[in-house]
């Protein structure tokens, strides 16, 4: 074999593991992603759920349970102000508010960070108005994978 030919060979062989060295990543990120995806829409109708359902009577277990399921700049806003405004607000008006979330979408995916567009119906009752009223409003959240957990690293409401 010539020179040539064996110089050809080797830089064919090259390409090809490369090649194939590029598809096997890109493989695992596509699945990476769609697992992502689905884990975290999961969790997405999980945590919005609770971090929006509370009662005058549990309102620091809601509060705390709400911690768990929140991360980054997100817990560092909420946490504090749901302690300091909402809590004795809910506590004085006996509020109740159980949240659902009926519908959900990825907007976009990575491997670690998942946004998510969700639809959430919540019932509210208080004292003054002990029948539960129905509203039903949208939000885009941002779910973070923190330690392994799916987490609320951002919620915005986009409509009420």
């Amino acid at each position: 074999m010539s020179r040539r030919a064996v110089l050809l060979l080797a830089v064919l062989t090259l390409a090809v593991v490369g090649a194939t060295t590029v598809l096997v990543f890109a493989e695992r990120r596509v699945d990476a992603i769609t697992t992502a995806r689905a884990d975290a829409v999961a969790q997405a109708r999980q945590r919005v759920a609770e971090v929006l359902s509370y009662g005058a009577d549990t309102i620091d277990a809601d509060l705390d349970r709400a911690q768990q399921a929140t991360a980054g700049t997100f817990a560092q806003y909420y946490l504090p102000f749901a302690r300091s405004t909402i809590a004795p607000a809910v506590r004085q008006a006996g509020t109740t508010s159980r949240a659902v979330v009926s519908r959900a979408a990825v907007v976009s995916a990575d491997p670690d960070t998942v946004t998510v567009l969700v639809f959430i119906d919540q019932r509210t009752s208080s004292k003054a108005a002990p029948e539960p009223r129905g509203t039903s409003s949208t939000a885009r959240v941002t779910m973070t994978k923190v330690a392994g957990q799916w987490l609320i690293s951002e919620l915005t409401p986009t409509s009420s």
